[in-house]
């Protein structure tokens, strides 16, 4: 008896440390297609932020226009146009230098993982019907190291029931700054024409607490003409 329990133990720590492999058969056909598009990144990007006060009254909306190409392999991010709700915005603006030194470039698989463990949850829940095709509902948590602190995030991904593509991915994401309420993702995804699973847009909304003020900030990130590192526009 004592050596079954040893050995239960033992299994129970090994599935902690080294997780268990995913067999879900849908769930691997959306890995594999993650995994056939790394080293892409996009034509575009365009970074829109909207502020609102707790009445929903816009107080500020920036929208900056970042266009990548590609050097020797390295991707160049360059500033093309920008414009807040009271003038125009330069390179040198300090909200644009933090989108220049933004890494477009897709080189890991994110979610789309073949291993759960203590750090990734992997459930499917349910099917649905959306947009008139069935789609395969999970349920995925995760835990993401940030700053030494490991940032909790929970939500749910639909692929669809035949090709395993993802549509869209919804999470909320555990604040790690006593200021911010909550924070909430949407990720919309899409297949390029030659078969390169890109996430082409990301739209974030958060809610943010200072002393008696409440603020609410809206980030929408769009992605446009996506090319593979050494190739061709792929969309």
């Amino acid at each position: 008896m004592k050596k079954l329990v040893l050995l239960i133990i033992l299994a129970s720590l090994s599935l902690l440390l080294f997780g268990e492999v995913i067999t879900d058969e849908l769930w691997l056909k959306a890995v594999k297609l993650k995994n056939a598009s790394f080293d892409i990144y996009p034509s575009t990007t365009t970074y829109k932020s909207i502020i609102k006060d707790k009445k929903g009254t816009v107080q500020q909306e920036i929208t900056i226009l970042i266009a990548h190409t590609e050097k020797d392999g390295n991707i160049i991010n360059s500033f093309v146009e920008g414009q807040t709700s009271d003038e125009p915005l330069t390179a040198d603006d300090e909200a644009v230098a933090v989108y220049l030194g933004t890494d477009v470039l897709v080189k890991e698989a994110g979610i789309f993982k073949t291993e759960t463990n203590e750090d990734f949850k992997l459930t499917r829940v349910a099917d649905e019907m959306l947009e008139g095709k069935e789609y395969a509902k999970y349920q995925i948590t995760q835990f993401i190291m940030n700053e030494k602190k490991k940032i909790k995030s929970e939500g749910f991904i639909w692929l669809d029931a035949i090709t395993g593509i993802p549509l869209k991915m919804v999470a909320d994401i555990e604040p790690n700054h006593m200021m911010v309420k909550s924070i909430n993702m949407t990720t919309t995804f899409s297949l390029t024409k030659d078969g390169y699973l890109v996430a082409d847009e990301k739209a974030t909304d958060v809610n943010i607490s200072v002393v008696f003020k409440k603020m609410n900030m809206t980030q929408v990130v769009t992605s446009k003409g996506f090319k593979k590192v050494g190739g061709a526009i792929s969309n």
